[in-house]
């Protein structure tokens, strides 16, 4: 049924059989939005940690017990389980639920200004990496690179069957030139980052799914968002590494921060999405 509406939706028709207002199939997004932000939990702790994200399944971080399906349904089992531990009675942090709800409402929202469309896919993959990276880096851990090479190639590949079956390539064609754009400029920006006492680490990888939305977001959107980029990551503090004498915990604070690259990423392209749409432009 979900997958009937979505098809519905995205082919901006009703069928004889499936009639569904839009209302629903935005909570369909959001249903779905919540699934993946559950999943994006599990890369947000294991991909910095270089663990695998399939195995083993989702376990307490405070006692690795596994934790059982029942307590594992997006944010509901969270407010069932008090935010703690069945086994253990550790608390389990707040992050899980909000990645889970915000996950679900940047589909919803991205639903909205695309339209029905069968890009919505693309943009919510898209949408979901930069999160995910934002939310490592919030967590003072090192958004990997491959988190971006993944979003990216899952973005673009739904970018490039929605313009297939609607045939409509320029915006597609867009994407794929601001992510080549990212690829191209990043290098550059790992080294100027050293040169002014930042770090040049994999974080500035995140250039990438941030330039595929921007090119998607169209001349208007592509400029003031690759503007307000710049400025942040201009006003960015300098991150200098941690001499070898500084604790295991303070150099981990001093190689990441709250607030860096993949957050202005994650802004920026946020902003040139919601100007594209105030400005008349369609995303579908």
């Amino acid at each position: 049924m979900t997958l009937a509406l979505w098809c519905t939706w995205a082919a901006g028709t009703t069928t004889a059989t499936v009639s569904v207002p839009r209302w629903a199939l935005l909570v369909v997004a959001g249903v779905v939005g919540v699934a993946v932000g559950s999943f994006a939990n599990v890369v947000i702790y294991r991909a910095p940690r270089h663990l695998s994200v399939v195995h083993p399944p989702s376990f307490c971080p405070a006692c690795s017990t596994p934790i059982r399906p029942l307590d594992n349904i997006p944010l509901l089992s969270w407010l069932v389980l008090r935010g703690r531990c069945r086994a253990c009675g550790e608390p389990i942090s707040g992050r899980y639920p909000l990645v889970e709800a915000g996950t679900g409402i940047a589909f919803v929202l991205v639903a909205l200004a695309s339209g029905p469309h069968w890009s919505v896919f693309g943009l919510c993959a898209l949408t979901g990496t930069l999160g995910v990276s934002c939310a490592i880096e919030v967590d003072h851990q090192m958004p990997p690179r491959a988190v971006s090479e993944i979003g990216v190639a899952l973005g673009l590949a739904g970018l490039a069957a929605s313009a297939g079956v609607e045939h409509h390539w320029t915006r597609f064609v867009g994407a794929a030139a601001g992510a080549f754009l990212g690829a191209v400029v990043t290098p550059a920006a790992r080294r100027w980052a050293h040169l002014v006492g930042r770090l040049g680490d994999e974080r500035w990888w995140i250039f990438v799914p941030a330039g595929a939305v921007l090119g998607w977001s169209g001349p208007i959107g592509a400029a003031v968002g690759t503007g307000m980029l710049c400025l942040a990551v201009l006003a960015l503090p300098g991150q200098r590494p941690a001499s070898a004498s500084t604790s295991n915990g303070a150099r981990k604070r001093a190689r990441t921060g709250a607030a860096g690259a993949a957050t202005a990423a994650a802004v920026a392209a946020a902003v040139a999405l919601v100007v594209a749409v105030a400005a008349g432009s369609p995303l579908g």
